[in-house]
């Protein structure tokens, strides 16, 4: 069984963000947020689309977003 995961796609500039970030809509990628300023789209999808995502015209690389808990401040530990 797949199971979904957060991704940070890195977007080329040879075509328009929002145009690639339709794209992988259509390809299978969900709760797109396309952060225009820095060229990235983030969003989360199944383990078997990511490599349909990769294959988006205009995209550059398909990473997880991988979360980081630093901890309170004078914690002890932090992760």
């Amino acid at each position: 069984m797949d199971k979904k995961k957060a991704l940070i796609v890195i977007a080329g500039n040879d075509r328009p963000i929002h145009d690639i970030a339709k794209d992988l809509a259509d390809a299978g990628l969900k709760d797109v947020q396309v952060l225009q300023e820095v060229g990235i789209i983030t969003g989360s999808a199944e383990d078997d689309t990511v490599a349909k995502l990769r294959k988006v015209r205009g995209v550059k690389d398909v990473s997880a977003d991988l979360s980081i808990n630093i901890g309170p401040p004078d914690s002890r530990e932090t992760w």
